[in-house]
């Protein structure tokens, strides 16, 4: 938000306009949703008993926020 803030104001000084009100704000991450195919294959895993087996590690996200702003 920062970075398209700083740019919408390069935006608007380079036009001669200021800087209105933000009109629509959206985010994209480009993801789908998540299905946990191996636990449903692992025959040890006891939805009923909410054992859900949850494995290390991490992963990274892409977010890509774009926002509309009036020009005054």
């Amino acid at each position: 938000m920062a970075d398209a803030t700083a740019k919408a104001h390069q935006y608007a000084e380079a036009s001669g306009r200021s800087l209105g009100e933000v009109l629509l704000v959206t985010e994209d991450t480009g993801a789908g949703p998540v299905v946990a195919y191996e636990a449903v294959r692992d025959s040890a895993v006891d939805f009923a008993a909410g054992s859900v087996p949850i494995r290390a590690g991490s992963a990274d996200t892409k977010v890509t926020v774009s926002v509309v702003w009036s020009l005054e």
